[in-house]
């Protein structure tokens, strides 16, 4: 597979203020905190003197810093990227983009510079304080300069601690803001009301957007990129295309052959393809039985769900303070097949001694996989279906923990199907692939959620377009 940070695309790339409610914030539910308002490209940002850019798995981060390293340095600026983690070595050499003799020059002058500092989730990798040590030492570095360093760190949502790293920052790179910022060649100049305060913003790097995706799929030489665009939106797929990784496997399946084949089947190609290969920032390269790799993702996605602890612990690391334990729900692998496992590339790197699912997307599929195996081996429905739906006052609720595997599990168990229909019918549009839902059972949800629609009755799930258009198929289009 092409890989985006091998044959960079022209985007021009969008960032969102971030406004983060506390420090366990989950990756995916950043997004819902980012606002669309005031969008800032990179010329502003490097305009500013502190900044953090928040994005998740994928998104193209490490990519976008060192690109922007680049193109400030070819504008005669100093201008370096450095990984966090090579910090704490041999500082001079750690700059990727570049050297430790422009470094020393540009202490030596009185000049400004660019420092774009990735990322804080790899400085991390089983060594929670690397970051803090990696700022010291920086801070040292420039410290007679640091009212001249515009400096960008990046960080995975789940890694950056709201009010402990901001506080790290402040005291270990303060900046007192002049009363009109820098105004370079390509630079905006921006006049702030107040003399000095709270320099850093905490950005996050917004998904691709349509016209991005035209221009990516264009670079890939993908055919039909208008008949893709539906295809992503009828199959709600245009969420993970925002993410260039992601964009990566969409066009290669697209261009082989020129069908998505549903959200569902995407999924699965891609569960399938990252269960069997290595994290390529992981050492383990043991081969891995496709089948029992997963069978124990499945069973992982679901002790994630169940618990609401997004960390699975690995063996060999610095325990983490939440998570779970694998070799528990794993209870007949050997503690290296549990290792190996947990290097496949549908989990994320490690972080505080624990992995996470990659993408939601993919842990919630597996989860209800899980569910509908243990119902298809006669396991107790009665049992398994008092997690999901639970009683107060007499009424029927549905564990708001558990909703999110719903989508996915109506699409194998007819018995649970019936039941979230008769009562929350707009739960098959909320995730999942409800497309692949027989055509009679699709009219019934489009019936009773516009039902519930005319009465008042629905709680405003399924009021969005693009809710309604993933039961969308050629053969629903007289009902719609």
């Amino acid at each position: 597979m092409k890989v985006y940070r091998d044959e960079p695309v022209p985007l021009v790339r969008r960032f969102s203020p971030a406004h983060l409610a506390n420090d366990d914030s989950d990756e995916r539910d950043i997004w819902a905190l980012a606002g669309y308002r005031n969008v800032k490209t990179w010329q502003e940002i490097d305009a500013g003197y502190r900044a953090v850019i928040l994005a998740e798995a994928g998104a193209g981060k490490t990519f976008e810093m060192r690109a922007r390293a680049r193109h400030v340095e070819q504008r005669s600026r100093p201008s370096f990227f450095i990984r966090i983690e090579d910090i704490d070595g041999a500082f001079e050499d750690a700059f990727e983009v570049g050297s430790a003799e422009s470094f020393t020059q540009w202490l030596d002058s009185r000049d400004e510079a660019w420092f774009y500092l990735d990322s804080v989730d790899e400085a991390r990798l089983g060594n929670p304080t690397m970051f803090e040590k990696a700022i010291r030492r920086f801070s040292h570095r420039i410290r007679h300069a640091q009212q001249r360093a515009h400096v960008c760190i990046s960080s995975r949502p789940y890694a950056w601690r709201a009010r402990l790293d901001r506080e790290l920052v402040h005291q270990y790179m303060p900046f007192k803001k002049p009363e009109t910022e820098h105004n370079g060649e390509d630079l905006v100049s921006i006049t702030r009301a107040e003399p000095s305060g709270d320099a850093l913003e905490i950005l996050v790097l917004q998904p691709l957007e349509e016209n991005d995706i035209r221009t990516f799929a264009a670079h890939r030489s993908a055919p039909d990129i208008g008949r893709l665009i539906r295809e992503l939106e009828r199959t709600d797929l245009m969420a993970l295309a925002g993410r260039p990784f992601d964009l990566e496997e969409i066009l290669d399946k697209w261009k082989a052959h020129l069908a998505l084949g549903g959200r569902r089947e995407l999924l699965h190609h891609s569960i399938e393809r990252r269960l069997g290969e290595a994290n390529p920032d992981r050492g383990e390269r043991q081969p891995l039985n496709p089948k029992r790799a997963r069978g124990g993702a499945r069973a992982l996605a679901a002790a994630v769900v169940l618990t609401g602890k997004t960390g699975i612990h690995i063996a060999d690391g610095q325990r983490a303070q939440t998570g779970i334990d694998p070799q528990a729900i794993l209870a007949d692998w050997e503690p290296g097949e549990v290792r190996n496992l947990l290097a496949r590339a549908v989990f994320d790197d490690v972080m505080y001694g624990a992995v996470r699912f990659r993408h939601r997307d993919v842990r919630e599929l597996l989860a209800a996989e899980w569910f509908g195996e243990l119902l298809t081996q006669g396991q107790s429905r009665h049992a398994l279906e008092e997690l999901f739906f639970r009683e107060r006052y007499g009424e029927e609720f549905v564990s708001p923990r558990l909703r999110i595997v719903l989508p996915w599990l109506i699409l194998v168990d007819r018995d649970i199907r019936n039941r979230v229909l008769a009562t929350h019918p707009e739960i098959a549009v909320e995730g999942g692939d409800p497309a692949v839902l027989p055509l009679p059972v699709r009219k019934q949800i489009l019936t009773e959620i516009v039902d519930r629609i005319a009465c008042g009755e629905d709680d405003g799930s399924a009021r969005d377009n693009h809710a309604i258009a993933r039961i969308a198929q050629p053969d629903l289009a007289a009902q719609t």
